[in-house]
């Protein structure tokens, strides 16, 4: 602010100086550690219907898009049909909890039509003054890999279970026979 004498001239300067480099550095520390990460960040304006993502939200599923403003439809039109009621179910939960967070799994449409696993956290973070939500945030983190291998192995396990099932009926009948065979042998000795 410039103080100025009545015919104009400046007298003196009043100004704030404010360091915001340890803002910077913070921020630059929190991006470090979400890219680290590969978490899509996402911010809920509940009473709008506004969701807001950073770029990386939309890089894991293959989006042109970068992050931005989005409608909650168009957020919830990309959870996989069959994972929409967990959902639904996680947001219910930690809107009415005490404790206001969530973390579930689900499928997450990407860009080419296919699906891919996230673990989802979020927490709500602002209420009305009379308690209705208004603000919840989370993160959406990669875990397809892990969750196909771990459906790999769980599918393995139960062909692997089913042929020890038929190995075991197999050396019962082979068994079987193996009796059978010896008393017909013991029979024709006799004889």
């Amino acid at each position: 602010m410039i103080e100025r004498s009545p015919d104009g001239d400046a007298l003196r300067a009043i100004g704030v100086h404010i360091d915001i480099q340890p803002i910077k550095e913070m921020a630059s520390r929190l991006e470090l550690s979400v890219s680290s990460v590969n978490a899509g960040l996402w911010d809920w304006n509940i009473p709008e219907g506004i969701v807001i993502t950073n770029d990386q939200f939309h890089a894991m599923l293959g989006d042109e898009f970068k992050g931005g403003k989005r409608g909650i439809e168009q957020f919830v039109e990309r959870i996989h049909p069959d994972d929409i009621s967990v959902v639904n179910e996680a947001f219910s939960q930690a809107q009415s909890d005490d404790c206001a967070s969530f973390h579930t799994e689900l499928r997450y449409q990407c860009a080419d039509g296919s699906y891919k696993w996230v673990h989802s956290t979020g927490r709500l973070i602002e209420r009305t003054p009379d308690g209705h939500p208004l603000r919840m945030i989370g993160q959406h983190i990669d875990v397809d890999v892990s969750r196909r291998a771990k459906e790999n192995i769980e599918q393995l396990n139960r062909e692997l279970a089913e042929q020890i099932t038929v190995a075991k009926e197999l050396a019962a009948s082979a068994e079987a026979a193996n009796a059978a065979k010896s008393q017909f042998l013991a029979n024709m000795s006799h004889e």
